[in-house]
């Protein structure tokens, strides 16, 4: 039985993880960390009442094979750099960091742990995915020169009607991924992971245009562009705001 801790009892923990590992027989959800005690209890209360923590030393003690860092994306790193020193398996969400340096410390630091650090990059893993990269890589459509995303998630929008009156606030979830970086942070690093699978090069050049129609340091709506090693084009269209605002 595989002991696993979760980093982080928010949204992506409970609808993605959490019923991912209770529902494998071979996995034991042993602890769950979150700075919130009211995260912890209602997270607890649905999947099975494991121990919980507010302190990531108390978390550890307990005995884990692996964790998973589900926490806000500006505290991936501390989180990260934390679980190299555990002797854990850590798998993070996307993004890691949006700072290259930082990324490149959290991958060392595991890297030195000897323990496996991965990235929650679960679109490699669709049907529609592999089948792609099955035929690229058997050349059923001949040598790829370009490749196009588009993905246009609105979070339900970016205004919602309040808990109390009803008067219609910005949303926490729309609000949340844009301070922590915009769509191509949150979700544009799919396309961009894709990519880099089917095509089996890194990109060489990299080059985004931003549209504003929110008053946020990240754009709203992004094109980025990337030309890899093997002579092929990218381009990532990807927007939180197309289709409501």
């Amino acid at each position: 039985m595989i002991r696993i801790g979760i980093v982080g009892c928010g949204e992506v923990a409970n609808f993605g993880h959490l019923p991912a590992i209770t529902s494998n027989p071979s996995l034991e959800l042993a602890a769950l960390f979150d700075p919130s005690e009211a995260n912890l209890n209602a997270t607890a209360a649905k999947f099975g009442n494991p121990p919980t923590f507010k302190d990531l030393a108390g978390f550890y003690s307990v005995g884990l094979d692996a964790v998973v860092i589900a926490s806000p994306a500006p505290t991936h790193r501390e989180n990260v750099l934390y679980a190299a020193t555990q002797g854990v398996h850590v798998l993070c969400e996307k993004p890691i960091s949006d700072d290259e340096d930082e990324a490149r410390e959290m991958a060392d630091a595991m890297a030195k742990s000897g323990k496996i650090f991965t990235i929650g990059f679960c679109y490699r893993f669709s049907s529609v995915s592999t089948q792609i990269r099955d035929w690229v890589g058997q050349g059923v459509i001949g040598k790829v020169r370009s490749l196009r995303f588009v993905y246009i998630w609105n979070l339900h929008g970016r205004y919602r009607p309040g808990p109390d009156d009803g008067a219609w606030i910005e949303s926490p979830p729309w609000r949340g991924r844009m301070v922590e970086g915009g769509p191509m942070v949150d979700c544009g690093v799919h396309s961009v992971d894709l990519a880099r699978m089917w095509l089996g090069t890194d990109p060489v050049r990299i080059h985004g245009e931003g549209a504003w129609v929110a008053d946020y340091e990240a754009p709203d709506h992004m094109y980025l562009h990337l030309d890899h090693s093997c002579g092929a084009h990218t381009m990532v269209e990807m927007s939180f705001t197309f289709c409501h605002t």
